[in-house]
């Protein structure tokens, strides 16, 4: 059976990964002095172009009971095996990832900045991997956190996961 183990930092220029630096630097220039920018100020083609296949967009659906996925990229889709455009957090594979997933985007939620995720992946006695994720709150007219971006950082090509990390 996987499991998974995470450690949440406030994600800083100095803590994350320099290839998604300006990702963050995007996003804190669209704060305006607000906590999080709109939806409508973070626009995802204006982030470098390589960098799109790996982003993720969720809805936060009543106040969190639910995270729907808005946008998945195309990297994203290899490792699921599927699109998750329009589905829950909770049909993610494998299903032990959901808790996980969930609980990030909780910790968003409750803490209302950008988080740098460190992930391993303990897959059986001797296979794990590391992976890393910046999440960031996204809001709507007011003070409410009503999406949830996410970029995804690993040393594995999405072919080289999909072979040595089976979704099933």
């Amino acid at each position: 059976m996987r499991q998974y183990s995470s450690v949440a930092n406030d994600a800083t220029p100095t803590n994350i990964d320099a290839d998604i630096l300006p990702v963050l630097e995007y996003w804190q220039q669209g704060c305006k002095g607000q906590f999080a920018p709109t939806w409508q100020d973070f626009r995802l083609e204006e982030l470098p172009p390589r960098l799109i296949p790996q982003c993720a967009v969720v809805d936060v659906i009543d106040d969190g009971d639910d995270f729907c996925y808005r946008f998945w990229g195309t990297d994203r889709e290899v490792l699921q095996g599927r699109d998750m455009t329009g589905k829950s957090v909770r049909e993610l594979c494998p299903s032990d990832l959901t808790d996980l997933v969930w609980e990030e985007y909780a910790e968003i939620l409750k803490r209302r900045n950008p988080i740098w995720f460190e992930i391993t992946a303990h897959i059986d006695d001797s296979h794990e991997f590391q992976f890393q994720y910046l999440r960031m709150p996204l809001r709507g007219d007011g003070q409410n956190i009503d999406r949830i971006f996410g970029i995804c950082r690993n040393r594995y090509s999405p072919r080289e996961l999909e072979s040595t990390f089976p979704i099933t």
